[in-house]
């Protein structure tokens, strides 16, 4: 059985590549209020796939792995997501290397340029991310992707890319009487991915799927004579499913390649491909992956590579500088750091020298600095946020939830905290804003007749 092993390898990634083309779903969406944003990439497979989602979280050192309960006749299904930002720029650096096919291929490319900016330090990220979630969302309505059997691609890239698709979206098949089938139903908007297989492999014919209820027009890829069939085993064999649909593709082959046709096993073998696609509960529950870990030997990597490439000191300075210039997708120390508890602590763990760096004594004199500035900046966006907060009362004339004072916040005071600084300075919620305001002595403005000109847009908040 395969292990994964590499995300430099071309069966690794390529299949990971087929698996997120597949099931895949990229995402832009507005957070806290509509004041920033969020990016992820998720995969949601049934439960009985947890042990191959874990097995790419592992491999990928990305992500975490969600529990999806059940819904009507539905079966419970795990989502694997990446979202964290060092996550994402992880998963750009491996799908930069094994491309993606099809209509996510196109997705991708606005999802990455997201990312860039999104995790970058432009002034205008916010307005460059917002476009591209834009641009994804009308993405989705296209109805045809074009050009896809175009595509430069080596036979060997392409059958570990299949395995991945494979595992996500073929149905491996039999009548009761024993004859086995192949097939593979994409939406017309993706069915240039179809031809490219059918093409490539010369296997089966291309049938159109009529819409039914609400589901669109499809494309089917299907492979039924017995001749294909044993032809697309022998590519399968050499870039295997992975999961629970390995263990149904076994069953399925056995029927595929039985010699003796006319024996009675024919009905046995596909009463067995039909039990190996019945849900396996218990499958559900595995060990967390270890995503700290993950991350710590990513690091130390990282660090190991700086370390070969430089002559000068080893300071978190000398390594800003050089991820600035040669590596911008590398993780930032201060990621780094938090990650081992401290630089020193990093270094250490990377088994490089420590010579040049800050003695403890020193950090300690740096970290009481910091804090005290981080304290004096903590008093000042309070400040701001209660002024904001009794110009918003003085207008509305009454108190108002979070998501009200974070719309007029928008409209008429842009310039004060955003709602992550907001809960940031006051953890407790909403409701310990409001009691902070309460306990501070009456401003004469908040008692102050207001009119609907009091807080004209575009103006900043008063300190009082």
């Amino acid at each position: 059985m395969f292990v994964w092993s590499s995300v430099d390898s071309e069966l690794d990634g390529g299949f990971a590549a087929g698996l997120i083309a597949g099931d895949g779903h990229f995402a832009i969406q507005p957070n806290n209020g509509g004041t920033s944003w969020q990016c992820f990439v998720a995969v949601r497979l049934r439960a009985d796939d947890t042990p191959l989602l874990a097995d790419l979280c592992r491999w990928s050192g990305a992500g975490k792995l969600h529990a999806v309960p059940a819904q009507r006749t539905s079966r419970p299904q795990t989502t694997w997501i990446v979202q964290r930002k060092a996550d994402c720029r992880r998963i750009v650096s491996i799908l930069d290397r094994h491309r993606l096919l099809g209509k996510k291929q196109s997705q991708y490319a606005i999802w990455r340029t997201a990312i860039v900016a999104w995790t970058g330090v432009r002034s205008d990220r916010h307005s460059i991310v917002a476009a591209c979630g834009k641009q994804l969302r009308a993405h989705r309505h296209v109805d045809v992707v074009p050009g896809a059997s175009e595509v430069s691609i080596t036979d060997h890239e392409l059958c570990a890319f299949l395995a991945g698709f494979v595992t996500a979206e073929a149905h491996f098949g039999a009548t009761l009487e024993g004859h086995p089938h192949f097939r593979i139903n994409l939406r017309n908007d993706d069915g240039a991915l179809l031809h490219l297989f059918r093409d490539r492999l010369r296997l089966g014919r291309l049938a159109d799927v009529p819409p039914y209820g609400t589901s669109k027009a499809a494309l089917s890829w299907r492979v039924a004579r017995l001749d294909e069939l044993r032809a697309l085993t022998q590519v399968l064999d050499r870039y295997p499913p992975r999961g629970r649909v390995l263990r149904i593709y076994e069953a399925w082959r056995d029927l595929v390649l039985l010699e003796d046709r006319k024996s009675g096993r024919r009905g046995s073998l596909a009463a067995r491909v039909k039990e190996r696609r019945a849900y396996t509960p218990g499958l559900e529950w595995v060990k967390t992956v270890d995503a700290v870990e993950s991350r710590r030997r990513r690091h130390i990597a990282v660090l190991r590579e700086w370390e070969a490439r430089t002559d000068g000191r080893i300071t978190a300075t000398a390594y800003e500088a050089w991820r600035r210039s040669s590596r911008p997708e590398a993780p930032k120390y201060e990621t780094i750091a938090a990650a081992f508890g401290s630089w020193i602590e990093a270094l250490e763990a990377a088994r490089l020298s420590t010579q040049g760096c800050r003695t403890p004594a020193q950090n300690a004199k740096a970290q009481a600095k910091a804090a005290a500035c981080r304290a004096a900046r903590q008093a000042e966006q309070r400040a701001a946020i209660l002024a904001a907060l009794r110009d918003c009362i003085r207008m509305l004339g009454r108190q108002p939830g979070v998501t009200e004072f974070m719309a007029w916040r928008s409209r008429h005071a842009p310039t004060t905290p955003c709602q992550a600084t907001v809960y940031r300075v006051f953890p407790d919620g909403w409701a310990s804003v409001l009691e902070a305001l309460a306990a501070e002595p009456a401003s004469p403005a908040v008692d102050e007749p207001s009119g609907p000109d009091t807080a004209a847009p575009g103006v900043s908040v008063r300190t009082g």
